[in-house]
């Protein structure tokens, strides 16, 4: 796939012949262009006003992010207490 024009409304990408690493979001004027990623939203329009873009890249995650993740699932009730719990951080 080169490019989507999606006009509005949620849409989900699933069966593709290859694998996705880069994904450009042109922010227009319909709608309220916003993205979540895990458990935070992105105003889209906010962050970078219309006309602006958003590069979303995939990439697999580290030994480190993969075992800091599972940590924070397996003991911590969620990663926002684990930050608000640090030291200064308010």
């Amino acid at each position: 796939m080169d490019d989507l024009y999606h006009t509005g409304g949620p849409f989900k990408a699933e069966g593709l012949s290859r694998a996705v690493s880069r994904v450009v979001f042109r922010v227009g004027e319909i709608g309220d262009p916003r993205i979540r990623v895990g458990d935070e939203v992105v105003q889209l329009a906010e962050q970078v006003g219309f006309g602006g873009a958003v590069l979303l890249v995939a990439r697999r995650p580290s030994l480190h992010e993969r075992l800091a993740a599972w940590f924070l699932r397996r003991f911590a009730r969620s990663a926002r207490e684990v930050v608000e719990a640090r030291p200064g951080s308010a």
